[in-house]
């Protein structure tokens, strides 16, 4: 799969969740499936917090959540929604991206 396109592709909108997925296919066909791998790998809670930060600026690739500054913000603001209301991630996501748009 993917072996067959032979294209740029760049995820430079900020309303994407993942920008840091750039590369020429299929040469870097490796590296952007790593990066997609590394996103879906991370615990429950550490995808939300980078979902949350990346939807609130204090993320722009995976690698930020090593910063212990923007994770310990990002990770009082999804404590906080887990205590009030664990449900409302997606809406809040979606609310998030919306005012991207």
């Amino acid at each position: 799969m993917l072996s067959n396109i032979h294209s740029r592709y760049g995820n430079y909108h900020s309303v994407n969740l993942l920008t840091e997925l750039v590369g020429v296919l299929p040469e870097d066909k490796t590296k952007v499936l790593t990066i997609i791998d590394n996103f879906l790998s991370l615990s429950d809670i550490l995808r939300l917090s980078f979902i949350l930060g990346r939807r609130l600026g204090h993320y722009h690739r995976l690698s930020d959540l090593e910063n212990s500054f923007a994770y310990n913000s990002v990770q009082k603001q999804v404590e906080k929604i887990l205590r009030k209301n664990p449900g409302s991630f997606e809406s809040i996501f979606h609310d998030l991206r919306n005012r991207l748009i």
